[in-house]
Order: structure tokens, then sequence, then C-alpha cells
């Protein structure tokens, strides 16, 4: 079984990336193995999962709610939620 953790604080985008997974399943379902789709909304219990927990694939949202937006602040990514995912994932694999 392939396990994929989606990182993601917007419902919308979520409910599109299972969908988005389970559409590719639908079409390829022999040779790939079942698929798992674990979406998580809080960037904190995304990094305790990474330390817990097997993933195959990570798709994160690299700009959560709460952060500065990237526009505004001339493309500044510092800060944002989702690269302290991203480096702790680092750390962890």
């Amino acid at each position: 079984m392939w396990r994929i953790l989606c990182v993601e604080d917007d419902g919308t985008v979520s409910s599109n990336l299972v969908d988005y997974f389970q559409e590719w399943y639908d079409e390829n379902p022999f040779g790939h193995g079942k698929i798992e789709v674990v979406l998580e909304s809080n960037f904190d219990d995304a990094i305790g999962r990474l330390q817990n927990e097997h993933f195959d694939l990570v798709t994160l949202d690299l700009h959560g709610a709460g952060d500065p937006d990237p526009l505004s602040a001339a493309n500044e990514v510092a800060g944002q939620e989702g690269l302290r995912v991203l480096e702790s994932l680092r750390k962890i694999r």
C-alpha cells in the first residue's frame, strides 16, 4: 500500500487532492498497489506524523493561513509554516 500525506489547511484544496489521487488510482488500479491518503491540516501535527509514520509521498502547502502574504513581502518565504515542515522532513528522512 502506498501512503500519501497531504498537508493542507484549506479544506477545498484537501478535498481536491483526495479526489485527484482517487481518480488516478481508479484509472490505474493494477501494478501500483492500493493507496491511502492521509490529510493533515495542522502543520505541527504533520511534523509529528512524519516523525512517527512512514509515507511514500508528501504534498505540502508551503503557505499556511497565518503566514505573511508572500506576494506583499517580496516573495519572502522565511517563517512560513510549510517551510518549517519541509525542514523537519529533511531532518527526519
